[in-house]
Formats: C-alpha cells, structure tokens, sequence
C-alpha cells in the first residue's frame, strides 16, 4: 500500500496515478469538509457532489468537484479516468480510457437520447476532452470536444477534435471540426459542413456537402459546394440538368477538385480547379480474349495481366476497362472531358510471350486540358492530349488538336486546330480560322490552312515578301508562275492579271 502525504499537491492527474500504483482498499470523499493527513489510495477514488480532498493544516482544497462526479477506477491493465457530469462512463471491460469532463443530465435544447459522454466497449486507451454527447467506439482515438460525435469500432487511431455530429468510420482518420463531416480508412476533413473523405488517404478541407468516395485513394477537395472526387455528383434536391448524378467511371485515385460548385472527378490523377457543373469521368470497355497485359503499351509473359492504376480486366468476364486519366478543368461551367481509350495489339507479341497468338489491351491516357469557358467538351477514344482553351460550346476529339477559342468550333483531325465561330478543323492537320460570321466554316482536306477573314487579309511582312511553292488559283482560275516578276512604281487603281500559257 502507497501513502502521500496531505501537504503535497494532490491535483486530478496525480489521483489518477495514486489509483493506478494502488492496490487493494479505497476511499470515497464526499458532502465536503474532508480533511486527510494522509490519504491511502486503493482500487479507486469515487468524488461527487461537493466532495473534496483538503490539506488539514493549510485549509486548502486540493481535489473538489462541485456538481457531477471524478472517478478513477483501477484494474489490472490500466485505470480508466471519467470526470465531468454523473453518468459518464466507460463500458464494462474498458481499460485506460479518459473522458476528462463534459456530459449533462439537465434538460436542454441538445436534441434526444442522451447527453452523456461514453467510451464503449473496446475503446481501450481512448480520450473524450469534453463536450456533451459523444461515443468512444474504438481503442486509441480521441474525441477532443463538441457535440455528438462518435468514432465507430473500426475507428482506430481516429480524431475528432471539435464541433458537431462528426463522425470517424475508420482507422487514421481525422475530422478537425466543422458540422456533420466523415472521415473513414485515413481520410481527412478539416471542417466545413456534411464534407466526406472515404477514401483512404484522401482529404477535405473545408466547404459544404464535398464527397471523396471510398474508391478515390489520396482524393482531395479543396472547398466549395457539392464537388465529387470519385464518384457522380450525389448532392439530392437539384433540379439543375447539370448536377450529374449519374456520372460514372473512373476511381479518383489522386484526384482534385479544388474548388467551385458541383464539379465531378471521376478518372485518375485528374483535376478540376473552379467553376461550375464541371465533369471529368470516362470508363472505356472492351471484350478481348488471349494472354493479357492492362498496363499502358505493356507486356505480359505469363497468364495474369499487369496492372495499372487506371485500367482493369477481368478474367471471368474478358472485360478490359479503362478510366480517364491526367486530365484538367481550370475553371467555368459545364465543361466536360470524357477522353479513355482501349488499345489491343494481335502482333509483335511473340518477343515478349510464349504463348503465340497473344493479346495486350492497353488504356490511353488522357491528358485532356480544358481552360475556361462554358459547355466546352473533350470526348472520344482518340482525344488524347487535347485542348480547349476558351469559348463557348466547342468541342475537341482529335488526337493532339487545339481549340484557342471560340463558338461552336470543332477540332476533329488529329493535330488540328480551330478558332472562331462556326470553325470545323474535320481532317488530320488542319488549321481552320473562322471570323465572325455567322455560318460553318470547314476544312475540306487534310494538312490545309484555312481562313475566313469577311474583311480581308492582310500580311506585314517588312519587305520579305510571300513565298509560294504552287500555283495561285483565284475565283477558281489557276495561274503559275515560272519566272520572278518584278514591278515597281506606284500603281493606283491598277488590276493586273498574270498567267501562263500551257
């Protein structure tokens, strides 16, 4: 048996470890005016009311607790410690939990059930700081405060440091504060309102309603309202066409949304910056059958495949899936990428496998790039590396092509590139300008500058001068040139015709 003298300081804490290096015995103060030259410390210490430890000789209190109750209760693991309103408590079996303070049994406007603070059953080595309402569920997690909060049993290592009805699923996962926020396998949120990080690794920072599915690992979501990482846009009550609530594809995994209102990310690595109503999510299948490889342009020298991050395939179903991937949206509204593609390769297999003939399926990435601006697409299994830079409603689904801006523009060809209104580069390489008027201008073959200037061209060249290694053909007439000609003087008002004779 341990004894300590009255005169030392005998704070809550130093109870705490008086209990826990006791052995056999007890003593309970209470209804005050308790004095003690010494005090022998057993299997536990019970003080409610207005019980309180003094120092005999020098009148001071050296443990007191007004209203509701200290206990610390010994056993042969670890004592557990609960403080605060009389009917906080640690379940039966429970060992080195502490719940510091907090709890009521008044009425109040705190909502039903009970207001009290509890670890449950396996919430060994677990903390609730203070607050009203909160469960301990699982061993080693920490509840700092708040209101009704709960770490479930799978919630090892969990924190949840404030605010209100926050919730940890998972192991290592963390909800700063905030309201309604949770966190489940590792995933994160620092505040904000009804935010979830599902995913393992992933995290929220602050806004309102933002989703990390459980599938989006390292998923992140900087702020704003209704964005999705991994998943379609699950926010209910809209009636807006663009909510997308049924997007799909893709798993999240390094994915962004850093802000803005109602964006999706349902691909690999991809990112979505601002705006609204944004998407990128595109899953591309394909049944093939043989010896298989999903690794982007791999190979395979047995019979499992080698796998990527954004591509799959199933044995039982000969299904190759592949998912959208290294895409971005910098900002606006209603722009959308949808770019994956299957690859399969029947030949130069028989260098890499024993088995002739062979199959590899390998996925595309996307690479997509779309600035700003509003309604403008990337789609197709070829739209690799595209951009889209600004405009309205301009859509790009060649490999490699280019929209600097525009409405209603069109880039088709691979390496082709469009601007203005109503611009159509439909061939491989080629350059469509369109001005401002209001009707379609297209490409007609491939590798061709095309340009429609209603008022005009004009080319400065300092006195270089243009260069053509073809003939002219003007108004449908072709004329052809085989000698340089020179003119010099000022002409005014003269129109000069040049052509040769075959």
């Amino acid at each position: 048996m341990r004894t300590i003298s009255g005169r030392r300081v005998l704070s809550l804490m130093l109870v705490g470890v008086l209990v826990w290096l006791a052995s056999g015995g007890g003593i309970v103060a209470q209804s005050g005016g308790n004095y003690f030259d010494k005090i022998t410390v057993g299997s536990d210490i019970d003080m409610y009311g207005t019980g309180a430890i003094r120092d005999s000789l020098s009148d001071t209190v050296q443990a007191m607790v007004t209203s509701g109750h200290l206990t610390v209760a010994g056993n042969a693991t670890s004592p557990n410690v609960t403080a605060g309103a009389t009917g906080n408590a640690a379940a039966s079996g429970v060992y080195g939990a502490v719940i510091a303070g907090g709890g009521t049994v008044a009425a109040g406007t705190w909502g039903s059930g009970s207001h009290l603070n509890l670890a449950q059953t396996g919430a060994h080595f677990s903390v609730i700081g203070g607050g009203l309402k909160n469960r301990q569920g699982a061993p080693y997690a920490t509840i700092g405060g708040g209101q009704s909060h709960t770490v479930e049993a799978a919630g090892w290592w969990g924190t949840i440091g404030g605010g209100q009805i926050n919730r940890v699923q998972g192991p290592y996962g963390v909800v700063a504060g905030g309201f309604g926020n949770t966190s489940h396998n590792g995933g994160a949120v620092l505040g904000g309102t009804q935010n979830t990080a599902l995913a393992q690794y992933s995290g929220s920072v602050a806004g309102y309603r933002n989703e990390i599915d459980s599938v989006a690992s390292m998923g992140w979501i900087g702020g704003g309202y209704c964005n999705t990482v991994g998943t379609g846009n699950t926010c209910l009550g809209s009636t807006n066409p663009f909510n997308r609530i049924t997007v799909g594809g893709g798993t999240g995994t390094y994915s962004l949304v850093a802000g803005g209102d109602r964006n999706a990310v349902s691909g690999y690595s991809d990112s979505i910056l601002n705006g609204f109503f944004n998407t990128v999510s595109n899953e591309v299948t394909a049944t093939v059958t043989g010896v298989y490889t999903t690794g982007l342009f791999g190979y395979h020298t047995g019979n499992e495949p080698v796998g990527s991050v954004f591509s799959e395939y199933d044995f039982d179903t000969s299904v190759a899936t592949c998912n959208t991937a290294h895409n971005s949206i910098l900002g606006g509204e209603q722009n959308t990428i949808a770019n994956a593609g299957i690859l399969t390769y029947t030949q130069i297999i028989s260098a890499y496998s024993e088995i002739t003939p062979a199959l590899v399926v390998g996925c595309y990435g996307g690479y997509g790039l779309v600035g700003t601006g509003v309604s403008n697409t990337i789609t197709g299994t070829t739209a690799q590396y595209t951009t889209i830079l600004n405009g309205f409603d301009n859509e790009a689904s060649g490999r490699y092509s280019t929209i600097l801006n525009g409405y209603q523009a069109r880039a088709v060809g691979e390496y082709s590139l469009a601007s203005g209104r109503y611009a159509r580069a439909l061939h491989d390489g080629a350059f469509v300008w369109a001005d401002g008027e209001d009707a379609v201008y297209s490409s007609t073959v491939a590798n061709s500058f095309n340009v429609r200037a209603g008022g005009g061209v004009t080319l400065t060249t300092s006195g270089a001068g243009l260069s053509l290694d073809g003939p002219v053909i003007v108004d449908g007439m072709t004329f052809t040139y085989t000698a340089p000609i020179t003119i010099t003087g000022v002409l005014t008002n003269v129109r000069l015709l040049f052509y040769q004779v075959p």
